[in-house]
């Protein structure tokens, strides 16, 4: 809410799955249009939106890297699923480019992306390691960012790209983004032991936000962080 403020927006959601986000952005009163490569996600979401008539702008079926709307259509455009999941480069960068062609003049990018370092912090963290076919999973991503998990491994996530915080500025700025910047979104708060019982406690979790917030643009840090959200403006 800081970033979008308070005015109606019309926003554009790629690859926003079933719509969580979607939703939740309507009801805060912005006109919101999804879109997701997968059939049974909009399908779920056009029933989400009869059985609570929440009726989004448009629920269609399209790839982040060819966009069905009109040029300067959008004032924000969220991409939180798509660059992980493109796994070439020339792909999430036709993804960046569809994404400013249908943005207006100063529009605002937010994408999301998985630390190169995930899977290594967190599975250290979970003990992970003593499976035999975690370290050359992990020794693989760190050389090229290619996540891997030929072993059908539930915890090991899917096929996808782990982004270093460095190349997703980069890849911002190479399809004429400005005012790049990055914002980690968990930070240091994945190591906090008890966690649930942390995050149920309000003062405790109000004081775990603040200091997250506080180090949340800190670059000696972002990797740490799982997921990085990158922040753009379209200047065109």
């Amino acid at each position: 809410m800081r970033l979008i403020g308070k005015k109606r927006l019309k926003i554009l959601d790629v690859g926003g799955g079933a719509g969580f986000y979607s939703f939740w952005l309507h009801d805060l009163g912005h006109e919101v249009h999804l879109l997701d490569i997968t059939p049974v996600n909009i399908d779920y979401a056009e029933k989400e939106a009869r059985r609570t008539s929440k009726m989004l702008g448009s629920m269609q079926v399209a790839d982040a890297r060819k966009l069905p709307f009109d040029s300067c259509s959008f004032d924000l455009v969220l991409l939180l699923g798509p660059l992980y999941h493109l796994t070439k480069s020339q792909d999430r960068i036709k993804a960046l480019r569809e994404t400013k062609r249908v943005l207006k003049k100063g529009g605002l990018l937010v994408c999301a992306a998985i630390s190169r370092y995930a899977a290594l912090l967190n599975g250290c963290y979970d003990n992970w390691i003593i499976n035999p076919h975690f370290p050359s999973m992990v020794h693989h991503e760190l050389k090229n960012g290619q996540h891997r998990n030929p072993y059908g491994v539930s915890k090991f996530f899917t096929t996808a790209y782990l982004h270093r915080p460095e190349d997703l500025i980069a890849e911002m700025d190479k399809t004429g983004f400005s005012k790049s910047c990055l914002y980690a979104i968990e930070s240091f708060g994945w190591i906090l032991t008890d966690f649930k019982k942390q995050w149920c406690d309000t003062k405790y979790k109000k004081l775990i936000f603040e200091m997250i917030r506080a180090v949340e643009t800190e670059k000696s840090l972002m990797g740490m962080s799982a997921h990085i959200l990158g922040v753009a403006r379209c200047a065109k």
